[in-house]
């Protein structure tokens, strides 16, 4: 079993999902499964505390504050899964298959006895967080164990001992992707984006010109509403990222629109995190999602794909999009091809173009499975 897949697919994001393919009419009596989904995140979210600054409600450190929510949460909770029956009637804690409902169950009612027991004894923890007693640590060290064997990952007595001992010298433990677990840690990469707008230096997009006098392909494809919600949503995340990027405070109040109502987004915000782009960015993004939809999948990685895109994109919003007499006044002591505004278009295109084309990446690689990653208790060696 793979944990971190399943965690990913009893969740809210899943369950927010559900809610917002309903309201398109895509899919239909949909509550029992949202409600599942909800159950079961707010349980493994208790269970998977790592910090008491989490935003999540039900993902906070165990304390006085929290006790008494999650002691009534735990006991609806338990009530909710002794209540499951599966299609011939059958209660699923009495079927073969009661293994996982029963172990949450006690797994979340253990952790409040534990909690119990540790201020009896008056140890002076003020609060207690569930991921540092639980077993991915352990997931985590036995998968480095055998990431240490390259292609073997069955290590016989004296190959573990050969990796413990190098564990011992190099402790860095950091486990591979394809585990049961997945190790906490925070992955942060910076690349670079062009132009004096940004708030560091940085190297500027190379744009490879064409010759060409008129482009007499149109795009014809027109996106469905499922389509325009979720890219509208992506396009929040494309204006976060140039807000953090760029220096100038009039261009950030032409990213976000406070007033957007955006289904996906009321759906997805939670304490008001997240980012509501504003019409000219979302245009944008449409317009450069239905290019690389309008593109052959074999083009996406031929040279300068991104500059390709970019160009025709740019050259059907250039005139639409950022017509403001604050902006024009702006920009009308800048250069005509630096000036703020064309730097702001050209960031948020390629943003959005290097996002969509590295998530297509990600796809066409997961769809080539391994025959050693397929069989991987069966095939030890296959020259792979």
């Amino acid at each position: 079993m793979n944990v971190k897949l399943a965690t990913q697919v009893f969740s809210s994001s899943v369950s927010n999902a559900l809610i917002f393919c309903e309201s398109l009419g895509i899919f239909q009596n949909t509550n029992p499964t949202i409600e599942f989904c909800l159950f079961m995140n707010n349980a493994f979210d208790i269970l998977n505390c790592s910090t008491k600054f989490s935003k999540s409600p039900y993902n906070l450190a165990l304390s006085p504050n929290t006790y008494i929510k999650y002691k009534q949460f735990i006991e609806l909770f338990e009530e909710y899964v002794f209540s499951l029956k599966l299609v011939d009637g059958l209660n699923v804690v009495n079927s073969p298959r009661k293994t996982g409902f029963v172990g949450i169950v006690w797994a979340l009612k253990n952790w409040l006895n534990m909690y119990d027991l540790i201020k009896e004894k008056d140890y002076g923890l003020k609060y207690i967080l569930s991921y540092k007693i639980s077993q991915d640590h352990l997931e985590t060290f036995f998968s480095t164990v055998r990431s240490k064997g390259g292609y073997n990952n069955n290590p016989s007595a004296k190959e573990f001992k050969t990796s413990y001992k190098k564990l011992l010298v190099h402790h860095h433990v950091s486990g591979s992707q394809y585990g049961n677990c997945l190790p906490e840690s925070m992955l942060s990469k910076s690349y670079n984006i062009p132009d004096s707008i940004v708030n560091e230096k940085e190297e500027q997009l190379e744009i490879v010109p064409q010759n060409q006098d008129h482009d007499y392909f149109n795009v014809c494809i027109k996106a469905s509403p499922y389509v325009e919600n979720v890219t509208e949503y992506i396009a929040g995340f494309v204006a976060r990222k140039v807000i953090r990027k760029i220096n100038c405070e009039i261009c950030k109040t032409f990213l976000i629109d406070n007033d957007n109502s955006n289904v996906l987004i009321q759906l997805k915000n939670r304490n008001d995190a997240l980012y509501k782009p504003s019409k000219d960015v979302n245009f944008i993004c449409c317009v450069s999602e239905r290019w690389i939809r309008s593109s052959n999948l074999k083009e996406m990685y031929k040279k300068n794909v991104i500059n390709k895109l970019y160009i025709k994109i740019k050259s059907e919003v250039y005139n639409s999009i950022f017509r403001s007499s604050i902006l024009d006044e702006h920009v009308s002591n800048q250069n005509l091809f630096t000036n703020h505004r064309d730097q702001l278009i050209t960031i948020i295109i390629t943003t959005f173009i290097t996002l969509r084309l590295r998530h297509i990446a990600n796809q066409q690689q997961k769809e080539t499975m391994g025959v050693r990653k397929k069989f991987t208790k069966l095939i030890l060696f296959r020259n792979e």
